[in-house]
């Protein structure tokens, strides 16, 4: 999805924003036009997951520092231009190269402005980053840049986390029942790395091509839904509503699947009970 915004001096710039399908496909098939790839939300899982996807295959080998660059944020925000020249270093035996940064608590936006206006030849760039306001500066410079892209990773809803279910299931050889997806439902989707470990270790516990059962479940799968549903949660039963409605925005804001609020609901209920 692409608007409009203008900048200062009156030109317009683009800004391309990615949603649904669109960012499955840019991660399946990164644009070499735009190498610069911000990865930001709530879901830090998410943001890991697809940041090693997209140096995975950017670079021959990961695990080779020459290849890989590790910055920090907060360093750079020091000294900007040690991004510009770590992109535009070329590797001494050749071949592609990636430089991936952990956004702190400071800016280096300036960097990211300067190098969005330089050629980068066989170098992706990637930044992983919490939750970024519509005006953080971060978060603008690579959503005007042309050269660079943000992708928001909220936590998965009913549809993803199904898709997750089946596909991690399905390498196992396995099927669930309805009833133990349900409650398997329920207890996921918070984060996609912790989800995906969940799902790892139940089949690890129900091994050899049979259908899981909601004692499968119940036995082996803890609670890896989002962290921040506890405080709606506790503030309905004791009473406090305007707590309710606080932390229930921001849920939404995350893309919380509500039907996990009112899972857990119930289990605390039953829990008292």
């Amino acid at each position: 999805m692409r608007r409009r915004m203008s900048r200062n001096d009156g030109r317009d710039l683009a800004v391309v924003a990615l949603r649904g399908k669109e960012i499955d496909a840019f991660l399946a098939r990164p644009d070499p036009a735009r190498p610069i790839i911000l990865l930001y939300g709530p879901d830090a899982g998410l943001v890991r997951e697809r940041a090693d996807a997209l140096l995975a295959s950017a670079v021959d080998d990961p695990n080779d520092p020459f290849s890989l660059v590790r910055l920090d944020g907060d360093e750079l925000s020091a000294e900007p231009s040690r991004l510009v020249d770590e992109a535009m270093t070329v590797p001494l035996f050749g071949g592609r190269r990636a430089i991936r940064i952990r956004a702190g608590s400071r800016s280096f936006a300036g960097g990211v402005d300067t190098l969005a206006d330089m050629p980068l030849k066989n170098c992706r760039i990637v930044i992983e980053a919490g939750e970024l306001r519509p005006e953080s500066p971060l978060r603008k410079a690579c959503e005007r840049a042309r050269t660079a892209v943000a992708i928001a990773c909220y936590a998965d809803d009913a549809g993803a986390l199904a898709r997750l279910i089946d596909s991690e299931l399905r390498v196992s050889n396995l099927s669930i029942a309805a009833d133990a997806r349900a409650v398997l439902m329920s207890l996921l989707g918070g984060d996609r790395q912790a989800s995906r470990n969940e799902l790892r270790k139940l089949a690890l516990y129900a091994p050899g091509g049979r259908v899981v059962t909601l004692d499968d479940v119940m036995a082996v799968v803890a609670d890896a839904s989002e962290l921040k549903i506890d405080p709606i949660v506790d503030g309905a039963f004791a009473g406090k509503p305007e707590l309710v409605e606080t932390e229930f925005a921001k849920a939404m804001v995350a893309g919380t699947y509500p039907g996990m609020i009112i899972s857990a609901a119930q289990r605390h209920a039953a829990w008292l009970h």
